[in-house]
């Protein structure tokens, strides 16, 4: 049944109908086909979305719901990865997404996500933060220094524990 219904929705886009939702509307078909984890569906909206807001607010949502399988074909379809937070990407503790995003242009500066994912003491974001730091050189102190602030304002650590602080620190500087 899905497949006729695929195939369906494929010939009314096909006959020239838009799959434009109205300015009321929240929810785009594509969110919907988000939402029921349908691949082929997916595709074919993200193949005909006319709108590239909506084609670039679509991987945040996936991300949101923790379908990870769901962003690359989106992706694939002219979604743009750098609209998509990098710090809800960490929140996700996923180290694939992470690289992913990272591999594909994510943009690691605006809002710190990396402090905000040490704050948050996600430790998935610590062995992509080295690699990226070693990879690009030109952001290294940058990234470190924003790290350190936010390290510096978090007075969340157990005193017991500051030797895994001060480790913390020189790794990230």
């Amino acid at each position: 049944m899905p497949c006729r219904k695929s195939y369906e929705i494929a010939s009314w886009i096909a006959s020239g109908k838009s799959i434009r939702t109205p300015p009321g509307v929240s929810k785009t078909p594509l969110d919907v086909a988000i939402d029921l984890g349908f691949h082929s569906l997916i595709e074919l909206f993200a193949r005909n979305e006319s709108r590239q807001e909506a084609e670039n607010e679509a991987p945040a949502n996936a991300v949101s719901r923790k379908r990870l399988d769901l962003v690359d074909p989106l992706v694939a379809h002219r979604a743009q990865v750098g609209s998509v937070p990098l710090a809800g990407v960490f929140l996700t503790w996923e180290p694939a997404p992470t690289r992913f995003f990272l591999e594909n242009g994510a943009d690691v500066t605006t809002g710190s996500p990396f402090a905000v994912a040490f704050g948050e003491k996600i430790r998935t974001a610590l062995r992509p933060f080295v690699e990226y730091k070693k990879a690009q050189l030109e952001l290294a102190t940058c990234l470190a220094l924003r790290c350190s602030r936010c390290l510096c304002r978090n007075q969340e650590f157990d005193t017991s524990r500051s030797h895994a602080r001060s480790e913390f620190m020189l790794l990230v500087s």
